[in-house]
């Protein structure tokens, strides 16, 4: 592991205080010597795409045929020039994303397809939801190891009537148990309505541990005190999700004062950002 640490090190490009990472499922090892935390991760453990079928909510498994019923089909295309466009229609509906600025919103293409484009390789893909031929939602997934890990999952507004993420998400299952991975990852459990979405998709809750290894003196004092753990993470859940919709409701008063000012339109009656028209989403950092 020492070994592997002082790699990453070397080919960072930069000089970082502290090295973190997280066991990786099933983790049947004792925990290292390193300081560690408790972090709790969405995982969705498959066997095979049948039994996570007949295992999900009945209310569900009618909204992934339903999606079908609308006409919603599951593709895999290239990271071509159509593509991007259909993406970039995606990202450009609204600039807000789980109650904060939307990274991906109003960039251009040539930043869409260098931020898209790494890790492509024969260990990623991605899942594209059609409607006709227009672009209505993507999952990229990437293949590790022991599990898929979908590092941008998004949808239109627009189209939330014709469920295409939930209809994304059986296909991604199902490309989980054609190459044998045990597991679905979603990164780090998701509060709210979010969870809710998880939860009855088949996504549990998995506890692991995320090490802290310092690299510096700083790091060692950061280490040492807790510095280095997000203060977020201590928040009681229903303070953290207070503190969401108010962050959310400041950002759209401060674009819609920047839609007067500049007159330009940021929103429509059709793709407002609300918690209640959202459609859980992922737009982790790739």
């Amino acid at each position: 592991m020492t070994t592997q640490i002082e790699f990453v090190y070397a080919r960072c490009g930069c000089k970082p205080d502290v090295f973190t990472f997280w066991d990786r499922v099933p983790a049947n090892t004792e925990p290292l010597t390193y300081p560690h935390d408790k972090e709790i991760q969405a995982l969705l453990p498959v066997h095979t795409y049948e039994q996570w079928w007949n295992e999900l909510d009945r209310g569900v498994r009618k909204i992934v045929r339903r999606s079908s019923k609308k006409g919603v089909t599951i593709r895999t295309p290239e990271l071509d020039d159509d593509l991007l466009i259909g993406l970039k229609r995606i990202f450009d509906e609204t600039p807000l994303k789980r109650n904060k600025h939307f990274w991906y919103y109003d960039r251009s293409i040539e930043d869409l397809r260098e931020a898209l484009g790494q890790d492509r390789s024969k260990d990623s893909e991605f899942l594209v939801a059609y409607y006709g031929e227009e672009v209505i939602g993507f999952m990229k997934l990437i293949y590790r190891d022991k599990f898929a890990d979908p590092v941008v999952f998004l949808s239109k507004m627009e189209h939330f009537d014709k469920y295409p993420n939930n209809l994304l998400l059986a296909k991604a299952v199902e490309r989980c148990a054609e190459k044998n991975l045990p597991f679905l990852h979603y990164s780090d459990w998701r509060l709210g309505s979010h969870g809710d979405f998880l939860r009855r998709n088949g996504f549990r809750k998995f506890a692991v541990n995320r090490y802290y290894v310092p690299l510096t003196i700083r790091g060692k004092i950061a280490v040492r005190f807790g510095m280095c753990r997000p203060l977020w993470s201590r928040v009681p859940e229903s303070t953290r999700i207070r503190i969401l919709k108010l962050r959310g409701l400041t950002y759209r008063l401060i674009f819609r004062f920047a839609e007067q000012l500049l007159g330009k339109k940021f929103f429509s009656a059709q793709n407002d950002y609300s918690e209640t028209q959202q459609e859980p989403t992922s737009d982790k950092a790739i």
